[in-house]
């Protein structure tokens, strides 16, 4: 991505990998002229998988998407000082952040990756919708706390959505 590119949100792996969650991001990144995001970590995921599934689920399709010019995905890179930052960052979570992992497995957990490379390149939404090993909450007060960032990182996919279109009526928790 150009350093004058405009820049959306990023999503995880369980976002991009299911069909309609992947084709309802893709249409409101559209909607919105932006690429729809797949930071490193997650790319990892998307391309390793063993299962062979249809369309875009399957990694050599993901693999493929990268090379396609006009594709709606971007790629964002990290460079060495960023991944060592990023580090840093994954180790300042604590156990509360990921309350299922052991908290000597965070700087590894997949999430844990994901989060502390959108906030090395600047992406200030990082778009999941996993509830079981995230506590969102801590996660975006560690983020507020330690690196002064102001608005949360860390939000559902629905939240996302109701705040970003609120003509739909439906009831959002949006600041």
């Amino acid at each position: 991505m150009g350093d004058d590119e405009r820049q959306g949100p990023a999503f995880d792996s369980n976002t991009l990998i299911r069909p309609t969650q992947r084709k309802l991001v893709g249409v409101w990144m559209d909607d919105v002229g932006l690429p729809t995001l797949v930071l490193p970590q997650v790319r990892r995921e998307l391309t390793r998988r063993p299962v062979v599934y249809h369309g875009f689920a399957s990694s050599d399709a993901w693999l493929m998407m990268e090379r396609t010019p006009d594709a709606p995905f971007r790629w964002p890179r990290l460079d060495r000082e960023q991944n060592l930052k990023a580090l840093d960052i994954r180790r300042m979570f604590t156990q509360p952040c990921f309350p299922n992992t052991p908290v000597d497995s965070i700087v590894d957990h997949g999430d844990a990756i994901a989060i502390s490379e959108a906030l090395v390149l600047g992406i200030d939404l990082m778009v999941t919708g996993d509830f079981t090993s995230i506590d969102h909450h801590e996660v975006n007060y560690m983020v507020r706390q330690s690196l002064g960032k102001n608005a949360p990182l860390v939000v559902t996919l629905d939240s996302a959505l109701m705040c970003a279109y609120p003509a739909v009526n439906w009831e959002s928790n949006c600041s």
